[in-house]
C-alpha cells in the first residue's frame, strides 16, 4: 500500500459522504492523524461551519499548551476552536478508558450547546486493525470483531470516521508534505497500555501476512455477516408474533421460536427483544451475559422447565411456550437500614 500523502481529490471523495450532515465537531488532539483531518477539512469543507474541539484531559503538564497550539493552528486554517477540559480528580486505573468516556461526554454537551450534527474522528486503518486484535483477545463476538464503522453512535453522539481505510503513514505524510506541524503524545508509545504494545507487534504480524489491510478486510466481512444474522433474528421475531397470534404483545416472545433455533439467533433475538421492551433505557447487555441467559433458557425449555433470570434490570421469565420481559422492582431498604 502506498504511503504517499492524500491528494485533495482523494480527501474530497472520503469526506463527501458526510457533507449532508452539515457542520461537525472535528476532534483534534494535535497528533498527525487529527491534524491531517483538520487541515484537509479546511481545504475541502471550508464554509461548512465545522468547529475544531480539543479535549484537555489534564493528565500531563504540557496538555494545556498543546491544546492551545492546536487552537492557534485551527484559527490560522479558518476554523473555530474550543478547548473542553476534563475537570475533577483523575482515576488511578483504566485511565485511557475513563478518559475516553469523559471525552465523549464533554463532546456530547458541546454538540447540544452548539446544535452540531456529530463528531468527525481521524481513526485510521491502523486503529481499525488494533481494535480488531483487542476485541479478538477479549473474546468478542461477531459484532465486536467488525471493529469500528465509518458512521456509528456512541453515548448519543454520531461518530464519523472518513479515514478508516487510510493508513496512519499516509496521514503523517500528508502533514509533512503540507508543512502542518503536529505533536506526539508519549502515551501512544507507553507499553503500560495495550494499544502501544499491539502497535509494536503489528510489523511482526505483517511479516507473517496478517497486515492491517487484511485485518480491516476481516472486520468488514464480520460486519456484513453480523448484519445478515441480525436480519434473520428480526425476521424470526416476526415469526414469534405470528406463532403467538392473539397472545402477541409487548414484552412477550414465543419460546420455541426464540430458543428452538441456533444459539446465535437466540442470543440476538433476546437482545433485540429486551431493547424493544425498554427502548427508552440505555441498557448494557454484555455478550457473555446474553449468551449465559440464552443458554439457561434453552436448557430449561429442553427439560420442559420454567426459568426466571435477570439481565440489566430486566426480568426474563420462561413459562410454558412464552418468554416474558418485565422490569425488576427497585430494591427496598429495611426500616433500620442495610442488614448486617
Amino acid at each position: 500500500m502506498s504511503d504517499a500523502p492524500l491528494s485533495d481529490s482523494e480527501a474530497a471523495a472520503l469526506l463527501a459522504r458526510f457533507a449532508h450532515l452539515g457542520p461537525l465537531i472535528l476532534a483534534v488532539s494535535g497528533g498527525p492523524d487529527s491534524t491531517a483531518m483538520m487541515g484537509l477539512c479546511a481545504r475541502i469543507r471550508a464554509g461548512m461551519g465545522d468547529v475544531v474541539v480539543t479535549v484537555d484531559h489534564g493528565l500531563r503538564p504540557e496538555s494545556r499548551d498543546e491544546a492551545e497550539a492546536v487552537g492557534a493552528f485551527a484559527r490560522a486554517l479558518g476554523h473555530d476552536h474550543a478547548i473542553l477540559t476534563w475537570q475533577g480528580d483523575k482515576p488511578a486505573t483504566a485511565v485511557q478508558e475513563k478518559a475516553r468516556v469523559a471525552r465523549y461526554e464533554l463532546m456530547r454537551g458541546f454538540l447540544e450547546q452548539r446544535g452540531l450534527a456529530g463528531v468527525m474522528l481521524a481513526h485510521t486503518l491502523d486503529d481499525q486493525a488494533e481494535t480488531v486484535l483487542m476485541r479478538l483477545m477479549g473474546g468478542s463476538g461477531l459484532r465486536g470483531l467488525g471493529g469500528m464503522e465509518p458512521v456509528t453512535e456512541r453515548a448519543g453522539v454520531m461518530l464519523c470516521r472518513p479515514f478508516l481505510g487510510v493508513s496512519k503513514a499516509r496521514l503523517v505524510a500528508t502533514c509533512e508534505a503540507r508543512g502542518w506541524r503536529f505533536a506526539s503524545d508519549p502515551s501512544n508509545d507507553n507499553p503500560a497500555f495495550l494499544r502501544p504494545r499491539l502497535r509494536r507487534l503489528m510489523p511482526l504480524l505483517a511479516e507473517e501476512g496478517l497486515t492491517a489491510e487484511r485485518l480491516a478486510t476481516f472486520a468488514a466481512r464480520a460486519r456484513e455477516a453480523d448484519r445478515a444474522l441480525d436480519t434473520m433474528a428480526r425476521s424470526a421475531l416476526l415469526d414469534s408474533d405470528a406463532a403467538l397470534r392473539d397472545r402477541a404483545r409487548h414484552g412477550v416472545l414465543h419460546a420455541p421460536t426464540l430458543l428452538g433455533r441456533s444459539r446465535e439467533q437466540a442470543v440476538r433475538m433476546l437482545e433485540i427483544g429486551i431493547r424493544a421492551y425498554a427502548p427508552e433505557e440505555v441498557l448494557v447487555l454484555p455478550l457473555e451475559a446474553l449468551e449465559a441467559m440464552a443458554g439457561r433458557l434453552i436448557t430449561a425449555m429442553d427439560n420442559e422447565q420454567g426459568h426466571i433470570g435477570t439481565i440489566a434490570g430486566i426480568k426474563v421469565v420462561l413459562a410454558g411456550d412464552v418468554v416474558r420481559f418485565t422490569r425488576t422492582p427497585p430494591r427496598r431498604r429495611g426500616l433500620f437500614g442495610k442488614a448486617r
